[in-house]
């Protein structure tokens, strides 16, 4: 199940560089892991010198605000995309929309899905066996990302319920086209809402995302 739902924006670039479409000079271990980000390019610095990297620990208190950004998101036909580091799937180029989220007074429209197993981000010194993030962009070439994290299903009721997308996005092993997601499905509309300053979580680690 969704445990909240973060929204991360910035206001330049227009694509997600944590999607990797070509095979990428660093890595998440070894000689090109994040301790050695910055000096594999130029173009890297703020993965060192950055003021506000992410991912980070989110520390949630209450009294907690409720709130949450206008999400539609259809039933798509995407395609899986993979990359040395990442996979994840995209909207497909033939289709009018894969959906939007309006998000302080901007529309954004779905791009693309990916995940983070274990989880980038923490929320009170817990890390969560997944992390989604759908990557928005609007019609200015802003960025809106949404971070979803997901826990072991319990003995509830709501649990046990199956989630065919998430299944089927869990087990993309082969390069497929035209996998239809219901993308509303990967969100708990009752989940609640936070905000982060910080970077990219990947080369080239811009700044600032929101």
């Amino acid at each position: 199940a969704g445990l909240f739902l973060c929204c991360f924006s910035r206001a330049s670039a227009s694509t997600d560089s944590a999607v990797v479409v070509n095979p990428a000079d660093w890595s998440y271990d070894g000689y090109t892991g994040p301790e050695y980000w910055a000096g594999i390019n130029p173009l890297y610095a703020k993965c060192d010198s950055g003021k506000a990297q992410s991912p980070i620990n989110i520390p949630i208190k209450g009294p907690f605000i409720a709130g949450a950004p206008t999400i539609k998101l259809l039933t798509s036909k995407l395609n899986f995309q993979a990359g040395q580091n990442s996979f994840g799937f995209v909207c497909d180029t033939k289709k009018a929309s894969c959906g939007s989220i309006q998000y302080r007074g901007t529309k954004f429209s779905f791009k693309s899905v990916h995940g983070h197993a274990p989880s980038e981000h923490w929320i009170n010194g817990v890390q969560y066996p997944l992390e989604m993030h759908f990557v928005h962009n609007s019609s200015d070439g802003r960025l809106a990302v949404l971070g979803v994290l997901f826990d072991h299903g319990g003995n509830s009721r709501e649990a046990k319920r199956n989630n065919p997308d998430l299944d089927m996005f869990l087990n993309s092993s082969a390069a497929r086209k035209n996998t239809t997601l219901r993308l509303k499905n990967f969100f708990n509309p009752k989940a609640r809402l936070c905000t982060v300053a910080g970077s990219l979580t990947s080369p080239p680690c811009l700044e600032p995302v929101t």
